[in-house]
């Protein structure tokens, strides 16, 4: 970015020339909106065991429902609008890839003191987050995988023009992944997505230790939106919240950090999140709302009335049962699974693994609705706590506030938001039972 400094800064955002109108490179690298069927099919992923007994990755599959579909068509269209707001090729914008690339050089400052900096901010329609509620053991992994699939990961590298003459190499990132930390450290947030963002594009900016990432809040959150410009990021994908994330002390600055980024930049960000995530969203106000600015989408464990379940018990009886006890599938066996698992996709491979792993070879015997039940009894030993939670929530058991909050991971996301109200309430109000068994 050294051969941008002829150009002249603009204290107010960028100044672009009328009487140029250059063609936006970025724009040659879009996800292409093909329709919800093509769009299933781009997501869809089901690992299939191979001869040998092996699976490539022995991984969750993932069957887009018409929610994750349009969620596609939402991030598909905030990764074009956000493109058209950031053009490389353009002189005036030029102006602001060289104020983020000189504030992400600058390493003066390794006290946590603030260094004045001039305006880095697009500008934007306003912010695009989206926020994803998704239970514990419905295939987070997968999904998150099939949105990759869709936006693409890879970066590319192109020359513009510049007004001295001397074109300069830019890079366009498709999308970078991070994992929310475990810990809910800001630091700790920073580091995972500087080394997602060196692996991504061969850079170096998780091996400083100072300069702009090593300030004060704010300077973090203006330095994540250079980040974001000089990368020429089409979206962020936040993954892996849980509501124990959320409790730990530095939870909320990193949200707050990710607010800004959208604010400063209107590049698209997508937080994946549990139900027991969106109470503390909800709760931390205004500070925050830019992440669930453009909706919230809501992956619910099935029922048995969604076909989708259909899908996912015939694949786990092919990839899991088959070669145990044969070709076909009990025509009760997509109903007790749901029963067992109570819609939890992750759960109904777990069985299957286990009842494939416990046998050494295949059974004479056929599978039986009882056999099963102790398969599944074993397997799910460690999810039996918070699968019975979700049975006194559909069958509108009252229970404390303290169960709930303790697996408000698991929960319906409706019935999570009831626990917002209930704060000073040892238990639910039996006013609000009949909501929460809708809600599940």
């Amino acid at each position: 970015m050294s051969k941008l400094r002829g150009l002249q800064h603009g204290r107010d955002g960028y100044q672009a020339d009328a009487m140029i109108a250059p063609n936006n490179p970025c724009l040659d690298y879009l996800p292409r909106w093909e329709g919800y069927k093509a769009t299933i099919e781009r997501m869809t992923i089901a690992p299939d065991r191979r001869p040998d007994g092996l699976m490539p990755t022995d991984a969750f599959a993932n069957f887009p429902t018409q929610g994750q579909a349009q969620l596609a068509r939402a991030l598909s269209q905030a990764i074009g609008q956000s493109a058209l707001e950031r053009n490389p090729a353009d002189f005036g914008y030029q102006q602001l890839l060289l104020r983020a690339s000189m504030h992400l050089a600058d390493t003066a400052d390794v006290h946590g003191h603030s260094v004045p900096t001039l305006p880095i901010s697009v500008r934007t329609a306003g912010p695009r987050g989206m926020f994803v509620s998704i239970p514990c053991a419905m295939g987070q992994h997968s999904f998150v995988t099939a949105l990759e699939n869709l936006v693409g990961t890879g970066s590319v590298t192109f020359d513009v023009d510049t007004p001295v003459g001397q074109p300069i190499r830019v890079n366009k990132l498709k999308s970078l992944t991070v994992e929310f930390p475990a810990n809910g450290s800001p630091r700790r947030f920073i580091k995972t997505m500087l080394k997602k963002l060196d692996s991504a594009v061969m850079t170096g900016f998780s091996d400083e230790v100072k300069g702009a990432f090593h300030r004060s809040p704010e300077d973090c959150a203006l330095s994540l939106a250079a980040l974001g410009i000089q990368q020429n990021l089409g979206a962020l994908l936040v993954t892996g919240i849980t509501a124990k994330a959320m409790a730990q002390p530095g939870a909320p600055l990193v949200l707050m950090e990710l607010g800004q980024f959208l604010v400063h930049t209107g590049i698209p960000v997508v937080c994946v999140g549990t139900p027991g995530v969106a109470m503390s969203l909800v709760e931390l106000g205004a500070s925050v709302s830019s992440l669930y600015s453009h909706g919230a989408y809501v992956i619910t464990p099935f029922n048995a009335e969604d076909p989708h379940w259909g899908l996912y018990s015939e694949y786990t009886w092919q990839n899991y049962f088959e070669d145990v006890y044969g070709a076909k599938e009990p025509v009760w066996f997509g109903q007790q699974m749901l029963e067992h698992c109570a819609g939890h996709t992750e759960l109904l491979v777990k069985v299957g693994r286990y009842v494939r792993d416990f046998h050494q070879k295949p059974s004479d015997a056929a599978l039986t609705p009882e056999a099963l039940t102790c398969f599944a009894n074993t397997a799910l030993v460690m999810e039996s706590k918070p699968l019975a939670l979700l049975h006194m929530v559909r069958n509108k058991v009252p229970f404390s506030r303290g169960t709930a909050m303790r697996f408000a991971d698991w929960l319906p996301l409706e019935a999570a938001m009831k626990l917002i109200s209930l704060t000073d309430e040892p238990r639910y109000s039996p006013l609000l039972l009949p909501l929460i068994g809708e809600a599940s």
